[in-house]
């Protein structure tokens, strides 16, 4: 079973708390599925726990939970941050459940996800939190999610600067709704990508520039947008991002209804922007492109638009 349980539970406080570690503190004591599951839960709050070790994740919150919210606590490490205790999946995965808020986490070290928002999950705030050296993908947002925000969080690297890559991408990004915003993060040093996104139904990366990303020194990409589908009043709108040092800064595969405005994309050992395949109502303008080994460059780009 888990370590703790909550069904229909109204107002509960979980504070100071292990779920899957032993009474040390140091070494995994797993529960056989999550240690933390919350089913049909509402207003609930986590508060300093450490939930690590366990055989499946270390927070659950599923079945229609709403107004949960973790703030602090270590979800793949011991309560000082420094030694792995890795869940056998993700650190904390939302399902099919409303406004939860994350803040000030360390979701680290896990065995595929740092977080995973999933299903039908509308209104969830990531923010102020360490995401690195998960195996796959820091954050990774799949099935349609909406109305997530993701700010202000260290993404494969520490606090102070030091690489702690992610496997994968920084954030990954299969399937949402709308109200996606993605803005202040510094994500770097991912295996693949900083920022991968296959399907968003509008939203923003970045924005004026006091509000952009952070992207640097991921090993293929900064940002990668692949088949992105919003509609033309409402496309993803990627600005003010500083995508430098990586392999290739921006790229655009196939994409429909995006807009790259502004934000600095230099530095990059291939290309400061790349576009490939057919573009649908997608743009770029604005970009500062330096000391790439190439500015741009298109390969059977078609309907392309790209402004100084």
């Amino acid at each position: 079973g888990s370590g703790i349980s909550l069904v229909a539970t109204n107002g509960v406080t979980l504070r100071n708390i292990a779920a899957g570690v032993n009474a040390a503190g140091n070494a995994a004591q797993a529960n056989a599925v999550y240690g933390v599951v919350l089913t049909g839960a509402t207003n609930t709050s986590l508060t300093n726990v450490v939930a690590s070790g366990n055989t499946r994740d270390g927070v659950f919150i599923q079945s229609g939970s709403t107004l949960t919210t973790i703030t602090g606590g270590f979800f793949g490490t011991d309560a000082t941050g420094a030694t792995t205790i890795a869940n056998g999946q993700s650190g904390i995965v939302v399902f099919s459940s409303n406004d939860t808020t994350i803040t000030g986490v360390s979701a680290s070290q896990n065995t595929t996800q740092g977080i995973f928002l999933r299903g039908t999950s509308a209104g969830t705030t990531i923010t102020s939190s360490l995401i690195n050296g998960n195996k796959v993908n820091g954050v990774l947002l799949n099935n349609g999610v909406a109305n997530t925000s993701i700010t202000n969080n260290f993404i494969g690297l520490a606090a102070t600067g030091t690489a702690i890559p992610n496997g994968s991408s920084g954030i990954q990004i299969t399937t949402t709704g709308a109200g996606l915003t993605v803005t202040g993060n510094k994500i770097s040093n991912n295996g693949t990508y900083g920022i991968y996104v296959t399907q968003a139904n509008g939203g923003t990366i970045g924005g004026v520039a006091s509000l952009g990303n952070i992207i640097t020194r991921n090993v293929v990409h900064g940002i990668r947008l692949n088949s992105v589908v919003g509609s033309v009043a409402s496309p993803l709108v990627v600005a003010g991002n500083n995508t430098s040092n990586n392999a290739y800064g921006i790229s655009l595969y196939a994409t429909e209804n995006a807009v790259i405005a502004s934000g600095i994309s230099s530095n990059n050992t291939n290309f400061g922007l790349y576009l490939e395949g057919t573009m649908t109502n997608t743009s770029a303008a604005g970009l500062t492109m330096r000391g790439n080994d190439m500015g741009i460059r298109m390969l059977s780009a078609k309907n392309a638009v790209v402004d100084g």
